[in-house]
């Protein structure tokens, strides 16, 4: 998106460039009409007295006709590029709109995205630390069952030898 907006404001850049050339020439072109007015105003003068009034009339309006239509051609011309660069302008801003758009609903998404994980981190170290407690727990109750497994084992063992011991002097003559 980026990128498109970048190659529609290089055009934009292009058609102002093309504009102010356009305008430029236009200039030139009004230096040059006076110029040649004044000349046609001299050789008006001097057709006039060589092939009469109404001839050089006739000459001088068709060249005011193709004057004016060239005039009219380049407006319509100028008028055409600036209404594209205003339709570009819109569209530019548009997309440039749509892009702060989707920009801010990215930024909303990651930030939520950021609140996600930290709740999930926040969940995470506490089961961790539930089942490290558990662990522990565990560990100690393993603890506890072997020495209550060895007291045992040693009770019973002082048990039997004390039976055996036991059994051994009732079982002797006396």
């Amino acid at each position: 998106m980026q990128e498109q907006l970048r190659v529609h404001a290089a055009a934009l850049e292009t058609r102002r460039q093309q504009l102010e050339t356009l305008r430029q020439e236009v200039e030139q072109t009004h230096a040059e009409v006076l110029e040649l007015r004044l000349a046609v105003e001299e050789s008006y003068a001097q057709l006039t007295r060589t092939v009469g009034e109404e001839a050089t009339f006739e000459r001088v309006e068709e060249a005011r006709r193709l004057l004016a239509e060239h005039y009219r051609n380049s407006r319509d011309t100028l008028a055409i590029q600036r209404q594209e660069l205003e339709q570009l302008q819109a569209r530019l801003a548009g997309e440039r709109n749509d892009l702060l758009f989707e920009r801010q609903a990215l930024a909303e998404w990651v930030t939520a995205q950021e609140q996600l994980l930290g709740q999930r981190a926040v969940e995470l170290e506490h089961d961790r630390a539930a089942l490290q407690n558990r662990e522990v727990a565990w560990r100690q109750a393993e603890d506890r069952w072997h020495s209550e497994r060895q007291q045992a084992e040693t009770i019973i063992r002082e048990l039997l030898r004390e039976r055996v011991g036991l059994s051994g002097t009732s079982s002797r003559p006396g």
